[in-house]
């Protein structure tokens, strides 16, 4: 169960180093654009994380286990 989590916040890191990269120092609008779109990415799977953890640890948002579920799958 571990895995999941670890492997969600492993993705954010690394689009989240890609992207911060590519969103402050592309030459092209395409590239800055990519750099956005990997930052929302990693928002998403931060919040993703955050629902696995919440699923896990104690249940105190409602719909931590669906969001759990649809962020993941």
């Amino acid at each position: 169960m571990a895995v999941i989590l670890l492997v969600l916040l492993a993705t954010t890191v690394l689009l989240g180093w890609f992207g911060l990269g590519n969103f402050a120092h592309a030459l092209t609008f395409a590239g800055r654009l990519t750099g956005a779109v990997l930052m929302t990415v990693v928002f998403t799977t931060l919040l993703a994380a955050g629902a696995v953890l919440d699923h896990w640890a104690g249940h105190t948002l409602q719909y931590s286990n669906n969001s759990a579920v649809v962020r993941t799958g």
